[in-house]
């Protein structure tokens, strides 16, 4: 007797040991990023996504570029004389 594969959900699952002639597809969930981080590898069917932390910019710095959910943001050094 045959038992159906499992169907990983791609829109939260990525495929982790994919399935033999004796076993199932194992299934895991999808990394998320969340809102201090942002996505530097996409996921596919049998990866998960990666995440790496949003940079911060400090005191004497102005963002550049805004962050997003697959950009980091950029900061830069406020000219002299200027905050």
């Amino acid at each position: 007797e045959y038992a159906e594969l499992t169907v990983c959900d791609t829109g939260t699952q990525f495929e982790s040991i994919a399935p033999t002639a004796s076993t199932n597809r194992v299934c895991s969930s999808l990394a998320v990023c969340g809102s201090t981080k942002y996505e530097t590898v996409a996921a596919t069917a049998s990866s998960n996504r990666e995440c790496a932390d949003l940079t911060v910019c400090t005191d004497g710095q102005y963002e550049t570029t805004a962050a997003g959910s697959h950009v980091n943001r950029a900061c830069k050094d406020c000219p002299e004389a200027h905050f």
